[in-house]
């Protein structure tokens, strides 16, 4: 509560004294672009990793294998991700592929791809857990009854499923929505996000200016956590 309490007196500071915006933009323009990369990043991890689970059999060697080269990114650290997806971005844009005046450095896509490679095992792990704990008796059942793999997987895998593929978007989407050094390294241009903010003015040691954006951190983090408690007692409910 001490913290949130000082934050809360910096934030009316902060108000009074007009520093509720910087040369990017207001707190709503830092507030959209944080929820637009969290957003994209959050539905784009789960894709890949219903894709993951779905169409690969983790029970063969070759599918364990690529499912763990896929979600490694989770294992390094933010700024080597940067660094890393950095340096294959200008690869290929020197290779000329693209067309012209088409860049990936700097690109909205190239953020959104950095972002997926840190945060894809966070999506993964908790879909493949959730879809663990479905009866072997009930995809039996549909299988005898002559399914495939991939029909299993969508209409009574993924369904049962359901609460476990809720909160692994809802965790995917905080930790990309606290997110800095990826985001510091790769944003485009115009896309300010509330943890760059924050990180602009303490670095400047301006405390007043950085609780406005914390405080959106804090709030935004707490629906979030909400939304995850949630889904949680709903999952529990549904296995009692």
């Amino acid at each position: 509560a001490l913290p949130v309490y000082r934050l809360i007196t910096w934030a009316l500071e902060a108000r009074r004294t007009d520093q509720t915006a910087t040369v990017a933009g207001d707190l709503g323009f830092h507030l959209m672009s944080s929820l637009r990369v969290a957003a994209i990043a959050t539905v784009s991890c789960l894709a890949l990793g219903v894709l993951l689970v779905a169409g690969l059999n983790r029970r063969r060697a070759g599918g364990s294998v690529l499912a763990r080269l896929a979600t490694l990114g989770y294992a390094v650290p933010g700024p080597v991700v940067a660094i890393g997806v950095l340096v294959t971005l200008a690869a290929i844009d020197r290779t000329g592929w693209l067309p012209d005046g088409w860049l990936l450095v700097g690109s909205f896509v190239g953020l959104i791809y950095a972002l997926v490679v840190r945060f894809l095992a966070v999506a993964y792990q908790g879909i493949e857990s959730s879809v663990g704990k479905v009866s072997p008796s009930v995809i039996a059942s549909a299988r005898t009854l002559g399914a495939g793999r991939f029909r299993v997987a969508t209409r009574i895998e993924l369904p049962l499923a359901g609460a476990g593929i809720i909160a692994a978007s809802v965790l995917v989407a905080i930790d990309t929505l606290k997110e800095l050094p990826i985001t510091l390294l790769l944003r485009p241009f115009a896309t300010e996000t509330l943890p760059i903010w924050v990180w602009q003015a303490t670095s400047e040691s301006l405390w007043v200016q950085a609780a406005v954006p914390s405080l959106a951190i804090v709030a935004v983090g707490m629906v979030l956590v909400a939304v995850l408690l949630w889904t949680l007692e709903r999952g529990a409910e549904t296995v009692s």
